[in-house]
This record gives C-alpha cells, sequence and structure tokens, in this order.
C-alpha cells in the first residue's frame, strides 16, 4: 500500500508540473449556447466522474487486480476535487484525500472479497 501512496503523489507531482492548472474559462463557459455547450452543474459533474468509477468495478473483478482499481478511483476523486468543474480544491488537500479514498474502496473490496470465498461464492456480488 506504501508503494501506491508513493507512486501516486510521484505521478500527481509530476503530471501538476507538466499539465498545470490554468483560470482559463472552459468551452461551456466561453461558447456558452445553451445547446450543446452548457456549463454542468458540479453535482452533476460529482456523479459523473462517480459513475465512471463504479462503471470500473466489472472489469477489475479479481482481487490481484484490486490495486490498479484502486488507484484509478484515487486519480479520478482527486481530479473530481481540484477540477474547475468540480470542487475546486487545492491539491495539497485532494491528493491525501484522494489516497484516503482509494485505501478505504480498497479496504471494502478485500473484506467483500473474503467474505464471498468464505461462503463459497466466485463474484462479489
Amino acid at each position: 500500500m506504501c508503494g501506491i501512496d508513493a507512486g501516486y503523489f510521484l505521478y500527481g507531482r509530476v503530471t501538476d508540473k507538466i499539465f498545470a492548472s490554468d483560470d482559463r474559462e472552459t468551452p461551456a463557459v466561453a461558447i456558452n449556447d445553451g445547446v450543446v455547450c452548457v456549463p454542468m452543474k458540479t453535482w452533476k459533474a460529482f456523479l459523473v466522474q462517480l459513475l465512471n468509477i463504479a462503471g470500473t468495478g466489472p472489469i477489475f473483478g479479481s482481487i490481484l487486480t484490486a490495486i490498479p482499481a484502486a488507484f484509478m478511483s484515487a486519480v479520478c476523486m482527486t481530479y473530481i476535487l481540484t477540477a474547475g468543474e468540480g470542487f475546486g480544491i487545492s491539491t495539497k488537500i485532494a491528493v491525501p484525500v484522494g489516497v484516503c479514498f482509494a485505501a478505504a474502496l480498497l479496504i471494502v473490496y478485500i473484506v467483500l472479497w473474503t467474505r464471498s470465498q468464505k461462503h463459497g461464492r466466485e463474484r462479489l456480488l
């Protein structure tokens, strides 16, 4: 787990230096024609990203692939927290929250997996 955390922090620093955030308007705000380019509410953007995380559950179905799923959920959660269309929180707060979110998901997954193995089921659901 420490390796994931270290890699996640390193990945965050490198991508922050390469793709530095700016204060430019998004096309939805700049163009805003009311049809195609319309700004999305924060809670809807959060829900879309959360569904992207949940949608990968069937893909990462093995206990051996739970770690990449946790890493991907940490990246998505950090994006939700830092992005302009998300909550716009500082990366100093968002990155640790993303790591904690990933750790919590990994723990829940492992608990559910061990319970399913205990009851002789092949899958979690």
